[in-house]
């Protein structure tokens, strides 16, 4: 009978169980036991049935296909075992069992997550058998591990007895908390049945009631974040297998399975808790703190997992009309419960720093249903938590309300209190360990961004040791990019611009000029910071950096002199392209003049690859101007060398041969130089060699971002050179055919590659060009568009899906053919669609100087500086040996003649976390307005940026695109002759976008796009 199973199951097995298949016929043919003599054994010896449970139920959950019958047959008999070792009370004078019970709960929950149908007959007593272990075990874990001597327990007493440090057979740690946490996971499985949410659901109100209580710190927890603070934040971030978090985790799952009524019966549970808290303090029982500590993390991870967020009332219909009064009701309950926390916790006298902690922790998670009545005196207990004295987890509760509520508070309520939380981050700054600086800084980017007067204010005080964290820290991923964030908000804030560019310049600069021999990941860190500082497009900026800097870059791509300093990942020249695009998009025609003094001998690449060849592809309707790199004349010799020297490195990269990822910007430096620099790189030939070589590196590219710039790069010179010249020197243009076979014209490769991968290109000013030149060539209705073919639509899945095999044996896809001309034509549909450009116009302020980025840290009144800021720290002077506490090679680098010295570290100093890390950070003054980078600013550092960028707008970005799109198409709509071209190029769309370019084309009737849109 055992025989005939296994040979039944193995023929149940689909084709490709490869060796669990071989090893179950083997198993079948050999096994000394049947299924009758195992199951036998089990039912007879406790220790097999109980082994059996924790070594087969893991082999039948990665087997279930394969064993189920038998693994059936064996459950039956196995689960009274692993059910009745949880029966029984845990006892802190008895832990021998503590090992089968650690078993049992591991098997019944690897058994209900694979096999809760065929257990259904057993699931209520393992839910019975669970319940009593969950609600007699929390006196023992309050009094063993949450309360020490003198709070009334015995924590601190057993610490070193039978509860702690135990081992099991697989070297996991074996005590109560261990166990417990086992018991949660038991309890998420048996929540995530939908099949018992029936059952579950009357327990929620004592399971949510319990739950509070265990999720209480143990003496342990409450001892090591007073004393550690970085623990105190790692433990905050991290899912440590604790009862604590086992607590949060099971308040997910049943916020999950029951929605709001989870939130209902937490908010109940909670609001209890509290309640006895108080009690216990008036009582004068010691350790009362804890439950109202735990009570507000409970209902903290509440209202995180609230269905759609706190504060959400979405819904329709009945139903949604009581879910949204439902959500009315907690949150009303909710703002009940920070009016307590601010009167109880925040504005009476300490009570414990770790509870306080908590409540600003609470606070920042309510943000979204605080009234503005609550949010002033939150921020200032904020503030007064930042200056204070008090230990570690106040502040960082401190740092969470400020990163949170700093966005959204009135100016006239973050304005009085600005300086003061200015002051307590920069005091936390100097001092904090890697854990809680990495939260200094995110808290001090919102800040910035809401109050840039007040930002400027402090910047002579912050900036020196923010640079220092950043220096520190420059090869951290973590605290490097968060440093990067809050020196690029503040950049964007026109009157700290100006002395961020004086103190980082000299410093950077030497570091880009001499890469050899830097520590790793440092000459990274610095063009990342460059780029930071030209990004906001500040002329007097970009043109220090253009000085300083752009013969530096040129040597380290592909070519120059330094480009063995770039490792395999490719991440230097990455770095390096991306400075110098942001300089060429802010300099214009101004940036070859600027970048001359950076141009030694040195430091210029050899232009032999710049020049001219017989093939280059010309634009018909271009001609060769005498301004040209090729024609300058010699009052423009200078600039006409730099020109070349970035024509041959743009062109180098531009290589097929070139490896793909190292070279994966190159496009983005080709369209720089065609829309920044017209006058020499959009006419002829240089404007033939570059299009050449942009076909070529298409031809040979897959990588999605490098594509993206290729293609934004094309159609620039679409735009400069007129669509139709364009076609007609692609069409010139002989290439290798993909195929191998005979060469093929240029417009039949780039085209077809040009109107698939259309969505690779990013950036609002890179698509808004594509738009615009696939819409001019689409207007000039050149006859090639018409003469080449690509893919339209497949037509292979309208027999429905079909697996991969079926696909193959089929031919493989099958597409549908249609001249360019209708793709094109569907393609221009699809974006106007889509509106991409609408959408990434914002989203790529930082990204690209053409957009405007964010505008309101521009717009600050630059007379409400003080004219003496860069005196404030005139009477502190700059020690000699004052410099970072390192570990590895510190590059220190000459002042150049400005007064101060600034250390630069590729290593991370020694992780001091108390005060006395203000030693190792360099006080100096802030540099003088008449430095030599100053002069340009007299004295104010507004050097009027805001007009500068109006200037600078490309046209491109005030151009009614939508308006462009829609009244191109509505001629092929209404006229007899194209109406059916305009119909075939739908039918390419899905049909949801078919009905959207409909309503567009129908609203531009009366004029009014934007109106159907």
């Amino acid at each position: 009978m055992g025989r005939e199973r296994h040979e039944t199951t193995r023929a149940k097995v689909p084709h490709g169980g490869g060796v669990w298949q071989d090893g179950l016929a083997t198993w079948s043919r050999h096994s000394p036991f049947s299924s009758a003599q195992l199951h036998g054994r089990i039912e007879h010896d406790p220790w097999y049935r109980l082994f059996s449970s924790y070594i087969v139920t893991p082999i039948a959950g990665l087997c279930s296909s394969l064993i189920q019958l038998t693994s059936t047959d064996m459950m039956h008999v196995d689960l009274p075992g692993p059910r009745t070792g949880l029966a029984t009370r845990l006892a802190a004078q008895d832990t021998s069992g503590w090992a089968v019970r650690m078993l049992c709960l591991k098997s019944l929950t690897q058994l209900i997550s694979y096999f809760s149908k065929p257990l259904q007959q057993h699931m209520q007593r393992v839910m019975q058998a669970s319940w009593e272990m969950y609600t007699s075990s929390l006196g023992l874990y309050q009094m063993h591990l949450v309360l020490g001597p003198s709070e009334g327990g015995l924590a601190s007493e057993e610490a070193e007895g039978d509860l702690y440090g135990k081992m099991d057979l697989e070297g996991n740690t074996l005590d109560l908390e261990s166990l417990l946490a086992q018991l949660f996971e038991l309890l998420m499985a048996l929540i995530g049945l939908p099949r018992y949410t029936k059952i579950i659901r009357p327990a929620l109100p004592e399971m949510s009631y319990l739950v509070v209580s265990y999720m209480q710190m143990t003496a342990s927890q409450a001892t090591e974040w007073l004393e550690n603070p970085a623990q105190y934040v790692a433990d905050e971030e991290d899912n440590t297998f604790t009862v604590r978090v086992s607590g949060e985790l099971l308040i997910d799952s049943l916020m999950q399975a029951f929605n709001l009524d989870a939130a209902g019966a937490l908010v109940d549970a909670v609001e209890r808790r509290t309640q006895e808290a108080a009690a216990s303090q008036a009582a004068g029982q010691a350790g009362w703190w804890k439950l109202r500590e735990a009570a507000l993390l409970a209902l903290g991870c509440c209202v995180a997992s609230f269905p759609g967020g706190v504060g959400d009332g979405r819904g329709g219909g009945g139903r949604g009309q009581r879910q949204r009064a439902t959500m009315a009701g907690l949150q009303s309950r909710l703002q009940l419960l920070v009016d307590e926390v601010l009167r109880a916790d925040l504005q009476g006298p300490l009570i414990n720093p770790l509870l306080v902690g908590r409540a600003m922790w609470l606070a920042a998670r309510l943000q979204p249903i605080l009234r503005p009545d609550q949010q002033g005196p939150l921020l200032a207990a904020a503030a007064a938590g930042l200056n204070s004295h008090l230990p570690s987890p106040v502040k960082i509760g401190a740092c969470r309300v400020l990163a949170s509520l700093a966005p959204r508070v009135p100016a006239e309520v973050l304005g009085p209190l600005a300086d003061s939380l200015y002051g307590g981050l920069l005091a936390l700054l100097t001092c904090s360990g890697e854990e809680a600086l990495n939260l200094v800084l995110e808290s001090m980017v919102p800040l910035v961004k809401a109050d840039p007067t007040a930002a400027a204010r402090a910047l002579p005080a912050l900036l020196t040791p923010l640079l220092q964290v950043w220096s520190r820290y420059v090869t951290d991923p973590l605290l490097a990019e968060s440093s990067l964030e809050v020196l690029a908000v503040l950049a964007r804030v026109p009157q700290c611009l100006g002395p961020l560019t004086q103190q980082v310049l000299p410093v950077v600069a030497k570091v880009v000029q001499q890469p050899r021999g830097q520590p790793d990941g440092l000459v990274e860190g610095c063009l990342d910071l460059l780029a930071m500082l030209v990004r906001p497009g500040k002329r007097e900026v970009v043109a220090a950096v253009a000085a300083n800097c752009c013969g530096p870059l040129l040597a380290l791509l592909p070519g120059g002199p330094a480009a063995d300093v770039d490792d395999d990942t490719g991440t230097l020249t990455h770095g390096a392209v991306e400075l110098l695009v942001e300089l060429v998009r802010a300099g214009g025609e101004d940036f070859l003049s600027w970048a001359a003094p950076s141009m030694n001998g040195a430091a210029i690449v050899s232009v032999q690859g710049a020049t001219s060849s017989p093939s280059s592809a010309s634009l018909s309707p271009m001609s060769t101007s005498p301004t040209g790199c090729h024609g300058a004349p010699a009052s423009a010799a200078s600039d006409a060398a730099i020109f070349s020297a970035l024509l041959s490195t743009t062109l180098r990269m531009l290589d097929p041969a070139a490896d793909e990822y190292r070279t994966c910007l190159a496009g983005d430096l080709a369209a720089a130089l065609v829309h920044c620099l017209p006058s020499r790189a959009a006419v002829q030939p240089v404007l033939g060699e570059l299009l050449e070589a942009c076909c070529r590196k298409l031809a040979a590219s897959n990588l999605s971002p490098l594509v993206g710039g290729l293609l934004a790069a094309l159609g620039h010179m679409a735009l400069v050179g007129g669509a139709g010249g364009w076609l007609e020197a692609l069409g010139a243009m002989q290439m290798a055919s993909q195929d191998a076979g005979a060469p093929t014209s240029g417009l039949q490769i780039v085209l077809p590659l040009l109107l698939e991968r259309h969505s690779d290109v990013r950036g609002a000013l890179a698509t808004r060009v594509i738009c615009l030149a696939l819409l001019e060539m689409l207007q000039s209705r050149h006859p090639l568009l018409m003469a080449i073919t690509v893919r339209g639509k497949r037509h292979d899945l309208n027999t429905g899906v079909r697996t991969r095999r079926q696909a193959a044996a089929a031919g493989g896809e099958q597409w549908m053919v249609v001249p360019a001309a209708v793709k094109m034509a569907a393609v221009v549909a699809e974006l106007m669609a889509d509106q991409r450009w609408l959408g990434e116009e914002e989203a790529d302020g930082s990204e690209d100087d053409d957009d405007d980025g964010d505008d309101d840290l521009l717009t600050a009144d630059v007379d409400e500086v003080d004219d003496d800021s860069d005196d404030d720290d005139d009477g502190e002077h700059l020690e000699e040996d004052d410099s970072m506490n390192g570990v590895g090679n510190d590059v220190t680098v000459a002042r150049s003649g400005f007064d101060f010295n600034l250390t630069l570290s590729g290593k991370g100093i020694n992780q001091l976390e108390q005060a006395s890390i203000d030693a190792h950070i360099n006080r100096s003054p802030m540099l003088p307005v008449h430095s030599a980078l100053g002069s340009s600013y007299s004295n104010e550092y507004d050097c009027g940026l805001v007009h500068a960028q109006n200037q600078q707008k490309d046209p491109l970005m005030s151009m009614d695109i939508l308006a462009h799109l829609v009244n191109a198409l509505r001629p092929l709509q209404h006229q007899p002759d194209s109406a059916a071209f305009l119909t075939a190029a739908l039918d390419l769309l899905p049909a949801k976008k078919q009905q959207q370019v409909l309503q567009l084309l129908a609203g531009s009737c009366d004029g009014s796009p934007e109106g159907a849109a």
